[in-house]
């Protein structure tokens, strides 16, 4: 069987045209790649060239032989800019789900940062239900999750979880939108609520009457928050949603979102199957979460008083006479990094 080193001899004299040029390309004495170009010659049975005395001119059968040769380099210099960009991230890929509230921009913002850190990398995400993202990441079809469980989690591998709480959103105009500290559930008008069903919210709220009395409340049961907001943009009510599709729309000039005293908890929960091996990709993937939900947690730290951070922010841009249009676009900034 032919080596390697005889294959290299082969092409670097077809390219080079004599046995001269080709030596100095592979760094060796003209005898040595004779003597490779000789032994290749045995092992295939054919010749590949014609000595001549201004070089040596390659027969028919090493002009075959090379388009083959050409074409196991080309996979060869494949091979090198794969596990190039495997080292460094660039072909590597995995599946990742997450549900609708993280998706709309936190899930967003943690993908920009690792691409800008480590280049494109292709995921392939999943958005769904949390109950849906949990089968999904049990069978093995997505291999990292997001989920707020509702059931056991007992046959996944949970990387880490934190907690956060539900905020109301409702609209400017609402009658409970001029107050800036939390608000207690009963001050809620029946019929004026919209926000998940009772059986949802039950594990969640430290005190069962809570989300009973959420349900009595409650005119309009959704449990997709941004379709909540929606909603309560349209003055339909007020919205009881997670804190990442509240945040996703503060922006909103129209909405205001409030605290809760005693609002039902919103757990996050980093999940994997059992039994997978973490990737290097899979791990700076997952620092990556944390460091953005670290973010998130510090934007968010006085959510329950955010309608009075606007205020006071407010106040603040028109003595020093900024623009309204200015105002808005600062406050983004300050909502961002308070």
């Amino acid at each position: 069987m032919f080596s390697f080193r005889q294959i290299e001899a082969f092409r670097a004299t077809m390219e080079a045209g004599s046995v001269s040029a080709a030596s100095r390309l592979l760094f060796i004495s003209q005898p040595s790649l004779s003597r490779l170009i000789a032994d290749l010659e045995k092992e295939v049975g054919f010749s590949l060239f014609i000595r001549e005395r201004r070089g040596m001119k390659p027969t028919e059968e090493a002009r075959l032989f090379y388009r083959d040769v050409e074409r196991c380099y080309l996979g060869l210099r494949e091979l090198r800019t794969s596990a190039r960009e495997i080292k460094g991230f660039g072909r590597s890929r995995f599946s990742f789900g997450a549900t609708p509230g993280v998706a709309l921009e936190f899930v967003p913002k943690v993908i920009s940062a690792f691409n800008h850190k480590f280049g494109p990398v292709q995921i392939a995400t999943h958005v769904s239900t949390s109950d849906r993202i949990l089968d999904d990441t049990r069978s093995g079809r997505v291999s990292l999750a997001i989920i707020t469980p509702s059931e056991s989690t007992s046959d996944v591998t949970i990387l880490f979880e934190s907690q956060f709480e539900y905020v109301a959103v409702m609209h400017r105009e609402h009658a409970l939108a001029g107050d800036s500290g939390p608000l207690a559930i009963d001050a809620i008008q029946a019929g004026d609520l919209i926000g998940p069903p009772a059986s949802f919210l039950i594990s969640r709220c430290d005190n069962p009457e809570i989300a009973n009395r959420i349900s009595e409340l409650s005119k309009i049961t959704i449990d997709v928050s941004f379709t909540a907001i929606a909603m309560a943009r349209q003055q339909l009510g007020v919205a009881l949603v997670d804190p990442f599709s509240a945040a996703f729309f503060s922006q909103d000039e129209l909405l205001v979102t409030r605290g809760l005293i005693d609002a039902p908890r919103y757990p996050f929960t980093l999940i994997q199957p059992r039994r997978l091996i973490v990737s290097d990709l899979q791990t700076a993937f997952i620092a990556e979460i944390k460091l953005e939900l670290e973010n998130f947690k510090n934007a968010c730290r006085d959510i329950a008083n955010l309608t009075r951070r606007i205020h006071k922010y407010a106040q603040r841009s028109r003595s020093i006479l900024i623009s309204q249009g200015n105002i808005r676009r600062s406050l983004v900034s300050v909502i961002t990094s308070d």
